[in-house]
């Protein structure tokens, strides 16, 4: 009977991993809120160029699907953000990667640029007024408001797993996208403008009730004023509420309160000293009676 070869066996081939032994794990951030955890925008590479690309043709853009979530956001805000869930199922990221929804809302702030512009009969300050809705109010102010809340999310907000699984090879640390957060200071800027900018001069048009002096028409301007922050505060909470790997997110509803403090102190203040702090008043004397 022939002899088995001997197999020569390297002994570090099977060798036992003795409980000492260190893993080799991919580099993760520093920690919490870390800044490697921060995307700014992912793949800026491929989806940047490729989103402001599409702004050029409108027909890469899906014109009837944004019609539908600046009406849902309307009626069930909370569903818009649906479309972000599966989105990130199919193409691995929260944000949009069609401009369209930021596109129509520009153009929208124009046409109601130009409208108030001749209610007022200012047609030269339309200049003037596009610098300060679109540039001033819409991206700046935008910016600055994504910005901040996109690094208290990253920072305060994400969910942290036990420290059993901080190192285990499956653990995927999400972070939130900042393209991502400037979409939901869009979501909650189109609710904010078809109050002020839509509804109040329907309203300043019909009956110039809002820009009075009386009681009445500062319980009015107000409280219409109100409504249109604290849904825009609202409806930035509902954004960061859809990400599961966040908590807390309720902290996002704080601003709603500070609203309400400032709506009732000027109630207060108008009956007890008779101060009149008419935001809608003092909104058209700045933008369209200097």
């Amino acid at each position: 009977m022939m002899e088995a070869l001997p197999m020569h066996v390297s002994p570090t081939t099977f060798a036992p991993e003795t409980p000492g032994a260190k893993r080799n794990f991919p580099p993760r951030g520093s920690g919490r809120g870390g800044s490697s955890g921060l995307p700014l925008f992912r793949n800026c590479s491929s989806v940047v160029p490729e989103y402001f690309s599409r702004v050029l043709d409108y027909r890469q853009m899906d014109l009837e699907a944004t019609y539908y979530q600046m009406v849902t956001l309307c009626i069930a805000p909370s569903k818009v953000y649906k479309s972000a869930y599966y989105r990130k199922q199919t193409k691995n990221r929260w944000a949009r990667d069609d401009p369209a929804f930021a596109v129509i809302q520009i153009i929208f702030l124009f046409v109601a640029s130009l409208a108030w512009t001749v209610a007022f009969e200012k047609t030269s300050s339309l200049g003037f007024l596009l610098l300060c809705d679109v540039v001033v109010e819409w991206f700046v102010l935008g910016v600055v408001i994504s910005t901040i809340t996109w690094w208290a999310a990253n920072t305060f907000l994400r969910l942290t797993p036990p420290g059993a699984l901080t190192s285990d090879t499956f653990f995927v640390e999400q972070a939130v996208e900042w393209q991502y957060a400037f979409d939901i200071h869009c979501n909650a800027f189109f609710v904010l403008f078809l109050i002020v900018h839509v509804l109040q001069v329907v309203v300043l048009a019909l009956v110039p009730l809002l820009v009075g002096d009386s009681f009445l028409a500062l319980i009015a301007a107000n409280t219409l004023y109100a409504i249109a922050c604290g849904g825009y505060f609202y409806i930035t909470f509902l954004g960061y509420m859809a990400l599961p790997f966040l908590h807390n997110t309720e902290r996002f509803l704080y601003p709603v309160v500070g609203v309400g403090g400032l709506y009732l102190s000027t109630l207060v203040l108008s009956l007890l000293l008779g101060a009149n702090f008419n935001v809608a008043a003092m909104s058209a004397s700045y933008y369209y009676y200097t």
